[in-house]
């Protein structure tokens, strides 16, 4: 690669198949855009680590995607503090622990896919100081989150989020949220006592639409009917009447 080391934006596909390639990258200190299959590199493997290795050295790197076939072991990694927009699918349990905001204090846009969404995720999420719109996938079949707390302050410039499960706002979280996705798994929902209480959905005030997925497996038409009932009636007394969109998902 010594002939691409001025090369600004880089987009490739299984690196996995070539021994050298993942070491060489480090060599591309230009890089502002990456794309990256990575296929199966192991989690414990050289490879992985030599990844992990040259990414470190991209400290002038804005726009990353990382794609691989199974999980890899990047716990220690130190990104980029220039990182503004991050795309991981990495089959990734959890979700990273440098994705926090001392490491990425100027990360606007994230799109994770983690097998699990705990409430401390959402708690370091919401402290990113500059994040504008929070993408988090659960790849695990039939994987259900539970709803999480957003404390005052949290997600300050957020205005666009979605989730796998419902976001409660207590007062002074999310004051810029504009849009709002989440699923509303009933079966789950109810089964943990939960009311359907989506009231708020009205500490946001500047909410302009909402797209919530109603997960119908494992419930009666009567539960399906209440939790659509409580999104209803959450954007009906909201003070800006906020465009809902209610998907149905699953067999009652």
């Amino acid at each position: 690669m010594g002939n691409l080391t001025s090369l600004e934006d880089l987009f490739v596909d299984n690196v996995s198949k070539s021994a050298n390639f993942v070491k060489e990258l480090g060599k591309l200190t230009e890089l502002r855009r990456l794309g990256i299959w990575i296929g199966e590199l192991g989690a414990e493997s050289r490879k992985c680590k030599a990844f992990v290795e040259s990414l470190e050295k991209l400290q002038k790197i804005k726009i990353l995607g990382v794609w691989s076939a199974q999980e890899a072991n990047w716990e220690t990694h130190v990104p980029s503090r220039q990182l503004r927009e991050l795309l991981l699918d990495t089959k990734s349990s959890r979700l990273p622990m440098w994705i926090n905001p001392s490491l990425l204090p100027n990360l606007t846009y994230l799109w994770v896919s983690v097998k699990a969404v705990k409430e401390h995720d959402i708690e370091t999420l919401g402290r990113l100081p500059e994040l504008l719109t929070m993408e988090l996938m659960v790849t695990v079949s039939g994987g259900y989150s539970p709803p999480c707390e957003c404390s005052d302050g949290a997600f300050p410039k957020l205005k666009h989020w979605d989730t796998p499960a419902p976001l409660l706002a207590l007062k002074g979280a999310m004051p810029s949220v504009e849009s709002a996705r989440f699923k509303v798994h009933v079966r789950s929902l109810k089964d943990s006592n939960f009311d359907f209480d989506f009231g708020s959905l009205g500490n946001l005030p500047l909410l302009e639409k909402a797209k919530v997925q109603i997960d119908c497996t494992g419930a009666d038409a009567r539960e399906v009917e209440e939790a659509e009932a409580g999104v209803r009636h959450t954007i009906q007394v909201h003070p800006n009447r906020p465009f809902l969109s209610l998907i149905r998902h699953g067999i009652t």
